[in-house]
């Protein structure tokens, strides 16, 4: 087991900047103090060491924020001679290193709320770290820092408040991360007015699941091919000629076939909007049946052509005279 560094330091000379810790709510301040005044402090503070513009060391709180904090209180209380020195644990790296340990450190102390933890696992990301290396580090399933970077990526606003305030579990916003942001926020109101639990549990798996379903299922699980934007403009095209289709519906449909058109190449953007009302050319299947003809046609005329040639008359074969071998079988 590697040794700590414990070094004793000025307590002024600490320098404590909360955006740098996971925890965001200390609770329990005022009973950690009372314990502390009692039994000291059992479990040192860690820092890392830094130069202030001046050379002089300067130590940035790396994890320990609630006894610090609590300390703070004891001062304040029964006077500022109180803690002057402190000891604590030097610690080095990078700022991912360090961020690695005041998240490893708040999990194996005291547990952190869901969200507090998927802030601080997206930090690590956003930061440059791969999921695969926070598993690691921390000694937990790459799976389980995958939901939590999810949790923290793919909720809307009103989700995500939720969520940091714990009205939503860690399962629900997991659920709810499936579902598009536009309708995340009516599945929320339905889980806080849900009468159980199970029911709130059950209106969102219920969501994700119709969420899920409703994604298209391409041929491949990367790019859609060819053939699929092929089907897709088939079925843009059967929708805007759709006899029960309104006007502002059989406008949109057909926007979406003369686009998808315009990508796979089959016209110009410029022919979109001759008169700026209309789209013109996306008649997709009549255009279809067209080329259908036009080929027939086509290998119809081939055909005939084909036909005429075979009533010609074909040049004879040369070869040897066929009376040839009898007369050589007689002179035999």
């Amino acid at each position: 087991m590697k040794k700590r560094n414990i070094v004793s330091v000025p307590f002024e000379s600490i320098l404590c900047d909360k955006s740098f810790n996971s925890r965001e709510i200390y609770d329990g301040i005022k009973e950690l103090a009372e314990s502390i005044k009692t039994d000291g402090l059992l479990q040192p503070i860690g820092v890392t060491r830094r130069k202030d513009p001046h050379g002089e060391n300067e130590y940035y709180l790396i994890y320990g924020f609630r006894r610090y904090l609590a300390i703070s209180q004891i001062r304040e209380d029964i006077g500022f001679d109180a803690f002057a020195e402190l000891d604590v644990v030097l610690n080095e790296g990078n700022m991912e290193d360090l961020r690695i340990r005041n998240l490893k450190e708040n999990i194996e102390r005291d547990h952190l709320k869901p969200a507090e933890l998927s802030k601080a696992i997206c930090t690590l990301v956003n930061a440059g770290m791969k999921q695969e290396e926070i598993a690691l580090r921390l000694g937990r399933p790459q799976s389980w820092i995958s939901l939590h970077y999810k949790v923290a990526t793919k909720l809307s606003t009103k989700a995500r408040n939720m969520y940091e305030d714990g009205n939503l579990t860690l399962e629900q916003a997991v659920n709810l991360a499936d579902i598009p942001e536009d309708n995340q926020n009516d599945i929320v109101d339905k889980v806080l007015d849900a009468p159980s639990r199970a029911a709130a549990r059950k209106i969102v798996k219920t969501a994700a699941k119709e969420a899920q379903e409703g994604k298209r299922k391409y041929a491949t699980k990367s790019r859609p091919t060819l053939k699929n934007l092929t089907q897709l403009v088939s079925d843009a095209s059967f929708a805007a000629e759709s006899a029960n289709m309104v006007s502002e519906e059989e406008a949109f449909w057909k926007g979406v076939s003369a686009g998808l058109r315009v990508s796979l190449g089959d016209f110009e953007f410029i022919e979109l909007h001759p008169d700026g009302t209309e789209y013109v050319d996306v008649n997709y299947h009549a255009k279809t049946a067209k080329l259908k003809a036009d080929a027939t046609s086509v290998e119809s005329a081939e055909s005939t052509d084909d036909a005429v040639d075979e009533e010609a008359p074909k040049p004879k074969k040369r070869g040897r005279p066929r009376g040839k071998k009898n007369e050589v079988s007689k002179s035999l």
